[in-house]
């Protein structure tokens, strides 16, 4: 047997009275939205501000290590005089910053604290000195020099 409940039939006011209670409900659900996006975006921007603050930490630390490897004002490093020695180098054709190049009358050297495998990859083909640190030491790798 069917039980039937007691429900007045729909009306227009009833109807209205619903879709104006579900609009309410999603303009309440989109401004929750749009305070959580806003709320994330301020978050990834502190991060992004604090990865940029570690990575530009990171990068002064390689360039002093290294400038400061030099004997003073000599430019000397390893044995190798150098004629010129610049810091934050930008290549022409690439967007690039290198922490510090090295140029003599023999050859270029690249020195950074870590270099991903194409770039080094690159700098040996071109015959360019590859001076790195790796762990407590400095590698040099200057086998496949080329004079320039």
């Amino acid at each position: 047997m069917r039980e039937f409940t007691n429900t007045p039939p729909a009306t227009f006011e009833t109807v209205w009275a619903a879709l104006m209670e579900t609009r309410m409900q999603q303009a309440e659900t989109d401004r929750m939205l749009r305070e959580s996006i806003a709320d994330y975006e301020r978050r990834m921007k502190r991060f992004e501000e604090t990865m940029g603050a570690w990575s530009n930490n990171h990068g002064c630390f390689a360039e002093e290590y290294f400038f400061n490897s030099f004997d003073k004002g000599r430019q000397n490093f390893f044995g190798e005089k150098f004629d010129e020695i610049m810091k934050n180098f930008r290549g022409a054709e690439t967007k690039d910053e290198f922490d510090i190049v090295m140029i003599n009358g023999s050859y270029v050297g690249l020195a950074t604290m870590a270099f991903y495998p194409k770039l080094e990859e690159a700098c040996i083909k071109q015959g360019i000195a590859v001076i790195k640190q790796v762990g407590n030491t400095v590698v040099v790798n200057d086998a496949h020099l080329k004079v320039y």
